[in-house]
C-alpha cells in the first residue's frame, strides 16, 4: 500500500507505473483466455479420437493389464491361477461382500479347508488372480 501513496511530485511516475501494470494484467488475461481456448480444443479433440472410424482403444486396457499380471506370475514364477470369487461371498456368512483379494483364501489361512476341495491343493503353494472387491472405507470408498 505504501507504493500506492504518492506525493504530488511523484504522481506522473506513479501513473505511468499503474498504466504499465494495467497493461501487463490485460496481457496476462489475454494469455489465460488463449490457453483456456487451447485446452477446450484439445479436450474436444480427445473426445472425438477415432481409429479407422471406431472409438480409440487405450493401449493397455484393464483386461490387458490383468492378463499380463496373471501371465507373469503363472509363467515366470509357477503360481497357480485361481479364478476370482464373486463380490458377494455365497459360502462365508461372516462377510457381507468381498473387501479384499485374500477373502477367498480364508479357509486356507484358518485351516478349515476340506482336503477334498481343489483349494486345498494350494496349501503351501502360490496362487495368482485379479480379485473383484468392494472398498467400503478409507480414502477410496466405492460406497460413496
Amino acid at each position: 500500500r505504501r507504493d500506492l501513496l504518492v506525493t504530488a511530485a511523484g504522481a506522473p511516475d506513479a501513473m505511468a507505473s499503474l498504466a504499465a501494470l494495467q497493461s501487463r494484467v490485460a496481457s496476462l488475461e489475454a494469455l489465460v483466455e488463449e490457453r483456456d481456448a487451447r485446452i477446450a480444443a484439445l479436450e474436444q479433440a480427445v473426445q472425438t479420437l477415432t481409429v479407422g472410424g471406431a472409438e480409440a482403444e487405450p493401449e493397455w486396457s484393464a483386461k490387458k493389464v490383468r492378463e499380463a499380471f496373471i501371465e507373469f506370475f503363472v509363467e515366470q514364477h509357477g503360481h497357480t491361477f485361481w479364478k476370482s470369487s464373486p463380490c458377494v461371498p455365497h459360502d462365508d456368512p461372516t462377510l457381507l461382500f468381498c473387501n479384499a483379494g485374500m477373502n477367498q483364501f480364508k479357509p486356507l489361512f484358518l485351516g478349515t479347508c476340506e482336503p477334498t476341495l481343489p483349494m486345498y491343493k494350494l496349501k503351501g503353494g502360490r496362487a495368482v488372480n485379479s480379485q473383484k472387491c468392494i472398498r467400503a472405507g478409507g480414502k477410496h470408498n466405492d460406497l460413496d
